[in-house]
């Protein structure tokens, strides 16, 4: 019979935080690494327009802003397994069924970058189309860009962790 395991005081909880953190670190370290791919990778669903800045240090706050949010999208689905094996009851080791977590985060990351995102950049930069013009923001596009897949993943996970609960 396997035997469940539950947190029984924050000492596990704080490992958990501490592993999140490292696995964060290395996820901002690769993508420090390759941020201008990634930049050029979140320029797909608004290809056809070229992002601008308005201020001479603009550039550099959107190579901050990549590498962190992309860093947090990055370690997103590795976080939610950590946080959700430590909420929910488990037994020992490597759980199937927290396994689903990861695995929805994944999926609803996936979701968002193929119909969420397109749909949402389309519809905001086409708004009032014939009266105005619309200059994409390279700072404002990233922060709705990562922001949208990260919620779509966190959306994911949330799913996950409430089909383990209702499950039992």
């Amino acid at each position: 019979m396997a035997r469940i395991r539950r947190v029984r005081d924050g000492g596990e909880l704080g490992m958990v935080i501490v592993e999140s953190a490292a696995v964060l670190g290395v996820a901002m370290a690769a993508c420090a690494t390759r941020r201008t791919q990634i930049f050029h990778a979140l320029g797909g669903p608004i290809a056809h327009r070229q992002l601008v800045t308005f201020s001479p240090d603009e550039a550099r706050w959107n190579a901050v802003r990549v590498v962190v949010l992309s860093a947090i999208l990055l370690s997103l689905p590795i976080v939610a397994y950590k946080l959700s094996a430590c909420a929910l009851p488990t037994t020992g080791g490597i759980d199937p069924a927290l396994l689903a977590v990861p695995v929805l985060c994944l999926a609803g990351i996936v979701v968002g970058w193929l119909a969420v995102l397109p749909v949402g950049v389309h519809d905001l930069t086409h708004y009032g189309h014939p009266t105005h013009e619309y200059l994409p923001r390279a700072s404002d596009y990233i922060d709705f860009s990562l922001g949208t897949l990260i919620a779509s993943g966190a959306g994911g996970a949330a799913l996950g962790v409430c089909a383990l609960r209702r499950a039992g």
